[in-house]
């Protein structure tokens, strides 16, 4: 009777062994590469802070048009993995509920300067892969607080009507 069982036991701890070992490798590298983003984090907040090395490896700007007050501009370090989403960190997309993002690059033949518009998505509130793009020394990214959604667009008919 033990004897029936026993390849049955084997492949059934046989899975059982490699579905912890994959779970265990999964979070080890989910882990280190959360310590990364971590430590980019660090050094975007030590650059818009006003870290002196920003300027020897180069720069770029975050500006934050909020739909109500005054604008305010960071400054960031950049590097080979900054991209759209790791320049405006996780605050704007928690502090706006939905936004316009341009990025202005100057073109290395004419000298002119070049917008890309990003699109930025409220309901996982991420800039889209698709447009997310990377940050080059002498970019400008330029956030706007965007005020048509639903809500807004409800509110806006309802006290519209309400002040005419």
């Amino acid at each position: 009777m033990t004897n029936s069982n026993t390849p049955r036991h084997n492949r059934l701890l046989f899975v059982l062994a490699t579905g912890l070992v994959a779970i265990s490798t999964m979070l080890h590298v989910g882990c280190a590469n959360l310590e990364s983003m971590r430590a980019k984090q660090g050094d975007l907040e030590a650059a818009v802070a006003g870290d002196s090395k920003s300027e020897s490896t180069g720069s770029y700007i975050v500006e934050v048009h909020p739909s109500v007050g005054q604008p305010k501009t960071f400054r960031g370090e950049t590097n080979n993995l900054n991209s759209i989403e790791t320049a405006i960190g996780s605050s704007a997309a928690k502090k706006f509920r939905n936004m316009d993002i341009e990025l202005y690059r100057k073109d290395a033949e004419t000298g002119k300067m070049i917008k890309l518009t990003a699109k930025f998505d409220p309901k996982y509130r991420n800039v889209t892969p698709e447009t997310d793009y990377t940050i080059h020394n002498g970019d400008r990214v330029i956030l706007r607080q965007k005020s048509n959604s639903v809500f807004d667009k409800a509110t806006s008919k309802i006290f519209g009507k309400l002040g005419s």
